[in-house]
């Protein structure tokens, strides 16, 4: 079923621009996580990682890294390009959003709004 499911999502996604958002939460048995989803243009959501977070301190700079992260996973795997990170503005994450501005050589990076980052 997660095999049949995955090669849908890629099939839709792929060549899509989409807009990445990363929020933590906690899941049923109250462990740490950050799930990180992918929207379409057309307003089509879908899930495409989650990090376990276990033991982490939920620092500027370990967000970055699993932003980063996400973000060339979801590429590799699903074929769209992310443009833009959406996040809320907890000062940890726009701590980040600043990180992120010099983080990835193929990234350029333009603040928009308060929460989020354009590719």
């Amino acid at each position: 079923m997660f095999e049949k499911e995955m090669h849908q999502c890629r099939e839709v996604l792929k060549d899509k621009t989409v807009s990445m958002a990363l929020d933590g939460w906690s899941n049923v048995h109250n462990e740490p996580i950050v799930c990180v989803t992918v929207t379409t243009e057309e307003g089509h959501i879908y899930l495409s990682d989650t990090v376990d977070t276990s033991g982490n301190a939920h620092t500027a700079e370990y967000l970055e890294e699993i932003a980063v992260s996400s973000v060339q996973k979801t590429e590799l795997e699903f074929g769209c390009h992310v443009r833009s990170i959406v996040t809320d503005n907890a000062a940890n994450v726009a701590k980040m959003r600043n990180n992120l501005q010099g983080a990835a050589k193929k990234m350029t990076q333009h603040l928009k709004c308060d929460n989020s980052v354009t590719l």
